[in-house]
């Protein structure tokens, strides 16, 4: 009987573990579950780039592309379904997205950017530092993670925001956004493979 209930438990928990999100399943799209009743899904749309479709509880949607799954290079609103090209910002980097740095532990990164905001042009520097290596879980899914704080100059009111990178993904989510003194933090609670 003991043996028959360790081979039940170890089977359970590998079919809980292959149920967790790999890096291969951004090819169709990895989903958090977010506060209450929002959701956040990432997509693979090349080399360097990941989709961030972002849906509240109330409907409102907007799409981010991330260059290697966390710089933004592009926020977008979805209105019934369609890119709102009024809201869309666009930021450029001075390397490919493919070529921005990966966070390492302990680490960071100034990076200089050219942001088209409604067709105004601003440059900024975007600061990122790198926190230690530690480990985050969703349900039974555990996942090596690296907080990554980003300050912005000028500031013009953006304040801070943190991150949270998950490695064997390849792609950050927001944890936290501080602007003109208003902290909002976010909570992701759930993952799954979209099918």
């Amino acid at each position: 009987m003991k043996v028959f209930n360790f081979v039940a438990i170890s089977l359970l928990s590998t079919q809980s573990a292959l149920a967790c999100p790999v890096s291969g399943d951004l090819a169709t799209g990895i989903r958090f579950g977010v506060d209450d009743g929002d959701f956040e899904t990432f997509r693979q749309m090349r080399p360097g780039v990941i989709e961030s479709t972002f849906v509240a509880a109330d409907g409102t949607v907007y799409r981010n592309l991330l260059g290697q799954g966390i710089y933004l290079l592009e926020w977008t609103d979805i209105v019934e379904g369609k890119p709102d090209m009024d809201s869309r910002s666009v930021y450029a980097f001075a390397m490919t997205p493919e070529t921005l740095p990966l966070p390492e532990p302990g680490g960071f990164a100034n990076l200089g950017v050219l942001v088209n905001a409604g067709g105004t042009l601003e440059q900024e520097m975007q600061m990122y530092s790198f926190g230690e290596a530690t480990e985050i879980t969703f349900g039974e899914c555990r996942y090596a993670m690296i907080p990554i704080e980003v300050r912005y100059a000028p500031d013009n009111g953006q304040g801070l925001t943190v991150l949270n990178y998950l490695p064997d993904l390849g792609l950050a989510y927001f944890t936290e956004s501080t602007a003109n003194g208003q902290t909002d933090t976010y909570t992701y609670h759930s993952i799954e493979v979209v099918k």
